[in-house]
């Protein structure tokens, strides 16, 4: 029988079908043959991926090679890599971790995911008002191969998931590659899901509380929460299937951002009891799939959790003190205005009296040294605005945002 997707509508046409088909006998059926129609499939897919999307440079990244080329300084105010800013994860944490792994390697791959990883997680959830087991966790590689996982059990080929119109960017991308859609204005016959940021990326707000309106769509919901540990009121850390506890909810986060550890990639899904029950079983058989997360990294993440809380609210309280003064910065300049996130390392600044669009304005600061990302990046947006992030460094960020507000007076 011809594999499902293997259909005119699908990712291989019939004649790759049957060439496969004519394999020698001792392919047929066989580990390998199965492998060689997923990559013909994959291979056809991919191929279209990228042909419908247009990969060529925009006019701001041209203008900061361009900019680097000459040897002219550029303050780059997007970056959001914590190891280039010096949040940097204490050392021996990992080496004493690498060495307890190591001394005794044994691979030994779990479904979800290895049981004491995954009962810190748990537990993690629990102190934060959402009660939950090892059972509810899923071990990604990363939250991208997450939201992979959740599109591919909640949607099929066309349907759509809700989103918030300004939105991370990588979202359309990840639905492009799940043959799905993001919707941002309403509820359709085929919206599959509700997609919340909190706290939001870059606009900084936090759910904190139960929206009847979001309740009657009775649809699952995925709570992108990469940003939680970054609030300025720990009470607001509430996640989000303590309010929906009558629908699915599916809470991502990850190592990245919570311990500034984006190189050692690990990720999880957090299920509230309604999701485990209904999604629970389908999602474990995909994730044992792939078995992508790191077992090493498996291994140190509750010597992470235990010994690296110190750490993480130094980093915390370092930028929320920088979110703080920039936000003082942002407002004396009479073209700009802000007001402080609730979570969150971006600020989200409205550019006020100034008649060129937001990408001409961003050229013109490239043309002053200091980079910053259009608010159209994010979404269609009414007001202008720019978006930039306060992980930078103190001294880069503040060199950065004079050179906005000066840049902004010609």
């Amino acid at each position: 029988m011809q594999p499902h997707f293997m259909n005119k509508d699908g990712y291989c046409s019939e004649l790759d079908y049957y060439k496969i088909s004519y394999l020698p006998s001792h392919t047929k059926n066989s580990n390998f043959c199965c492998a060689l129609l997923l990559n013909v499939a994959l291979n056809k897919f991919i191929m279209s991926f990228f042909e419908n999307q247009n990969i060529e440079l925009n006019a701001i990244e041209v203008a900061c090679q361009n900019r680097k080329a000459q040897g002219l300084p550029l303050s780059d105010l997007t970056c959001s890599n914590p190891t280039l800013q010096g949040y940097i994860f204490p050392t021996d944490i990992l080496k004493n971790a690498a060495t307890q792994y190591f001394n005794s390697r044994i691979y030994d791959p779990q479904s979800k995911g290895q049981l004491k990883t995954r009962e810190y997680i748990a537990k993690y959830y629990t102190e934060r008002g959402l009660k939950l087991s090892p059972e509810h966790i899923i071990l990604t590689a990363n939250t991208s191969e997450a939201y992979s996982f959740l599109f591919s059990i909640l949607c099929a080929t066309g349907d759509n998931i809700l989103t918030p119109a300004i939105t991370y960017p990588l979202f359309e991308f990840l639905a492009e590659y799940q043959r799905i859609q993001m919707q941002k204005n309403n509820v359709t016959q085929r919206t599959k899901a509700l997609l919340f940021v909190s706290p939001h990326n870059p606009l900084g707000t936090v759910i904190q509380n139960r929206d009847t309106e979001i309740a009657k769509f009775n649809l699952p919901i995925i709570c992108d929460e990469v940003f939680a540990e970054f609030v300025r009121d720990k009470k607001l850390l509430t996640p989000l299937g303590v309010y929906y506890p009558d629908l699915p909810v599916f809470h991502l986060n990850g190592i990245s951002k919570m311990f500034a550890l984006p190189d050692l990639k690990l990720g999880w899904i957090a299920m509230n009891d309604l999701a485990l029950k209904i999604y629970g079983e389908r999602l474990e058989l995909l994730n044992d799939m792939f078995l992508s997360a790191n077992s090493f990294v498996q291994a140190a993440l509750p010597a992470i959790f235990e010994f690296g809380q110190e750490f993480k609210n130094q980093m915390v309280q370092s930028i929320n003190t920088k979110l703080e003064q920039a936000v003082k910065l942002i407002n004396s300049s009479k073209h700009l205005k802000v007001s402080l996130p609730e979570g969150g390392y971006y600020l989200f600044p409205q550019i006020i009296g100034l008649k060129e669009t937001e990408e001409e304005i961003v050229l013109k600061l490239i043309a002053h040294g200091v980079l910053v990302h259009p608010g159209y990046f994010y979404g269609k947006i009414e007001l202008k605005h720019l978006i930039l992030s306060c992980l930078v460094e103190k001294q880069d960020l503040f060199n950065g945002l004079e050179k906005i507000i000066a840049g902004l007076e010609f």
